[in-house]
């Protein structure tokens, strides 16, 4: 199967993207799909739930604005900041942010005109997502680089 989408833009005119479903980075293409469909759309402004991940060490927890709360189970010290998304169309894939901030101190508006994607302690990649479970690689911290992290995910409603 293949899909054909044309970008038009002030740069680009017609460009073709073919989606061919023997490419392997089809897949990548849709685990960024349904990442946006069991993580990011819950929690935007239209719906306004908040998104609860968690595995055996961790508590990840998305709320609307752009804000996040991690939790390490086992020291219970909990951080908290804004959370930027990053949705590449072209590469077919997607990037997760954190950036650990007063949130106090910076607005959803500060945050997004920042340069948080290289300010941020934690840049995840979602490999794998379903209704139920999301796995992420590392990009950073640098010494997690390339491992992997599974939580399950839980929508809580508002």
């Amino acid at each position: 199967m293949e899909f054909n989408i044309y970008l038009y833009n002030e740069n680009i005119i017609g460009e073709k993207i073919t989606f061919n479903s023997n490419d392997n980075k089809l897949n990548s293409f849709d685990v960024t799909l349904r990442y946006t469909q069991y993580i990011l759309s819950p929690q935007g402004d239209s719906v306004g739930n908040s998104i609860k991940l968690e595995n055996e060490n961790y508590i990840l927890i998305f709320n609307p604005g752009l804000i996040y709360k991690l939790t390490d189970k086992e020291t219970n010290i909990t951080t908290e900041g804004r959370a930027g998304y990053e949705i590449n169309i072209l590469s077919r894939n997607s990037k997760v942010y954190l950036y650990e901030v007063d949130l106090n101190e910076m607005s959803k508006e500060d945050f997004l005109n920042t340069d948080y994607k290289d300010m941020s302690q934690i840049v995840l990649i979602p490999i794998e997502c379903s209704a139920t479970e999301v796995k992420y690689r590392y990009e950073k911290p640098l010494e997690l680089s390339g491992s992997e992290i599974t939580f399950s995910i839980t929508e809580m409603e508002k």
